[in-house]
């Protein structure tokens, strides 16, 4: 389950990225290891946290830098 959620936040964040002409990849990998951190110390809910923060953290950027 954790894996299929991982995925789903990884394409979901990716795919906000290339909408905006970011690194999908970059940002795929920030939402990567914020999940498994998340996942690691904070289990299903944390990871759901980290994946939300890592949009979060798209969205400051594109606010701020365009």
């Amino acid at each position: 389950m954790g894996l299929i959620l991982l995925a789903v936040m990884m394409g979901a964040v990716a795919a906000a990225a290339n909408g905006q002409d970011d690194s999908p990849l970059l940002w795929g990998a920030i939402t990567l290891v914020l999940c498994l951190v998340g996942g690691a110390f904070g289990g299903l809910i944390g990871m759901l946290v980290a994946g939300a923060a890592s949009f979060g953290l798209l969205q400051l950027k594109i606010a701020k830098w365009g």
